[in-house]
């Protein structure tokens, strides 16, 4: 079955909770600018599913993937959660086994949220990364990258050039994701954590009509059930094993972009584990231009300027993964291939046969 490519944004509030804009005002938009799924993710509530307003609408999927936790502590997203109430309460680490017990595909939201002078209000960090009931994080929140370290007087350029405040994925979230994913698969998400949020005199911060066409999440799976509650649960499956990409595509469409490892009886994508074997050899294309970067369990081992193809021999056991800039801007991150060594793979700690 042949692959297909679903660009989608993830992590959007509603007016059903904290968000400016209703729910079908969002998903108005997001069909405007020709998304191909979208993930409200209000706040401890399924409203959006209860409100009769997830599935297919078109040709865009609408998907809610409540956002668990109490303010000032760690949150994450759980896709499939049945009972959101169920986990009030609870501490981080209690919610998020809760509602893997739930069946809940679990990925941790903004794990190094934004520090803001005079701010009070942000999100505790996740630190419990001995926990395995997540199957992922979000690697690059834009929210919490454009809003780091604004002080009270520039925060005008939220509204009129946050572009321009865009840095790129925490490096600490990278480097505690390379550890994560040296014991077990990990998949990266990027969210927006978007508000939009409107100020009298000021209007709208952060429009859903701007960041729908910047950073966004690329699933190559294969093609998506008709059936609105399956195409939910195949879409966060896929993204839970990794079939995926985080990319700015405002800066460039990044749709096309690829990572693979090829090899005698191996031909691995985005997510996909094996046993390294001699042999391999890894490629990836790119639809524009870009400076490449291959990683090996978080180090460079290859870079390319501007440059749409680069192949490699792969001559060790590691993670892999990519990462592509434009010129200082940060444009794609992939997630890894997996090339364990000693002759086997580790499962994930989610997979059938592991403790949930």
């Amino acid at each position: 079955m042949t692959d297909r490519e679903y660009v989608g944004c993830i992590h959007v509030h509603s007016s059903f909770s904290d968000g400016h804009t209703p729910a079908g005002r969002i998903l108005e938009i997001a069909a405007a600018v020709g998304l191909d799924f979208v993930v409200i993710s209000d706040h401890d509530r399924d409203a959006v599913r209860d409100a009769g307003l997830t599935g297919w609408r078109g040709g865009l999927l609408s998907v809610s993937a409540p956002e668990v936790g109490a303010r000032g502590r760690a949150h994450f997203l759980a896709f499939g959660l049945r009972d959101p109430a169920a986990l009030k309460g609870q501490t981080a680490v209690e919610a998020i086994e809760a509602a893997q017990r739930q069946g809940a595909r679990n990925f941790v939201a903004h794990p190094h949220p934004a520090r803001m002078r005079a701010y009070l209000a942000a999100p505790g960090g996740w630190n419990a990364w001995d926990c395995s009931a997540f199957c992922g994080l979000e690697i690059w929140s834009y929210m919490h990258d454009v809003c780091h370290k604004v002080i009270p007087w520039r925060l005008h350029r939220l509204w009129r050039s946050h572009e321009s405040l865009v840095r790129g994925p925490r490096p600490e979230t990278l480097r505690q994701w390379d550890a994560l994913c040296a014991g077990r698969r990990v998949a990266a998400i990027g969210g927006l954590d978007n508000h939009a949020r409107y100020l009298p005199l000021v209007g709208e911060i952060l429009p859903h009509e701007e960041l729908f066409r910047l950073q966004r999440t690329h699933v190559v799976c294969g093609p998506l059930p008709a059936d609105g509650d399956a195409a939910e649960i195949a879409l966060a499956e896929a993204m839970a094993q990794g079939q995926a990409f985080v990319a700015m595509d405002g800066w460039a469409d990044a749709a096309g972009f690829r990572l693979r490892v090829d090899g005698p009886d191996t031909a691995l994508g985005f997510g996909q584990e094996a046993p390294w074997r001699p042999g391999l050899r890894l490629t990836v294309n790119s639809p524009v231009a870009a400076d490449l970067a291959v990683l090996r369990d978080g180090a460079p081992i290859a870079t390319r300027e501007k440059c749409d193809r680069l192949e490699l021999a792969v001559e060790a056991p590691g993670v892999y993964r990519v990462e592509a800039r434009l010129g200082d801007r940060p444009w794609v991150f992939t997630n890894p291939i997996y090339l364990r060594g000693e002759g086997r793979s580790r499962p994930r700690a989610d997979e059938p046969g592991q403790e949930r």
